[in-house]
């Protein structure tokens, strides 16, 4: 197992689910339609994850690529079929900016109910973070940053694997 692997492996193993219904202005562990809970990861409580991924614009830049991998992606592809790629793009360039610290306010549904009945799998799961860490190597991001990132989107694995 390479260390990449490894390390996605353990991201993904550390997500755990908050099941309060708090919203993002009243609770600082929801962001990204998505509440962290206290005993597993929790969203960067400054911006240093968001400047360290490049800003707006490299976030944007990685997103857009990473979009399009995944809808063609042999694994994954078909849960993105007839979607509206460019709403998409958008909706998780701001999820990102926000769960960084960045300065965007993801306005999309809830993990939970966005995933719901979708069938993901871990292994879909999976492949969609590494997909996400190749589009991030594109833009120069550096790998521990990465896994910063990754690390927090591993908490969502709980609301979005429902098979």
């Amino acid at each position: 197992m390479t260390i990449r692997k490894f390390f996605l492996v353990y991201a993904a193993c550390c997500g755990l689910l908050l099941t309060s219904a708090v919203r993002a202005d009243e609770n600082p562990l929801h962001k990204g339609g998505f509440h962290y809970n206290e005993a597993g990861q929790t969203p960067p409580q400054g911006d240093g994850l968001y400047k360290d991924l490049g800003g707006s614009e490299k976030i944007a830049a990685f997103t857009s690529d990473f979009v399009g991998m995944i809808v063609k992606d042999d694994q994954i592809g078909h849960f993105f079929q007839g979607v509206n790629t460019d709403r998409l793009t958008r909706m998780l360039t701001a999820q990102f900016i926000e769960l960084s610290g960045g300065p965007a306010s993801y306005k999309g549904r809830e993990m939970a109910e966005t995933h719901a009945g979708m069938g993901v799998t871990n292994a879909d799961f999976n492949r969609l973070a590494e997909v996400l860490q190749i589009a991030m190597d594109r833009q120069d991001v550096p790998f521990s940053t990465q896994n910063r990132l990754v690390g927090l989107l591993a908490s969502m694995q709980r609301d979005v694997v429902t098979k």
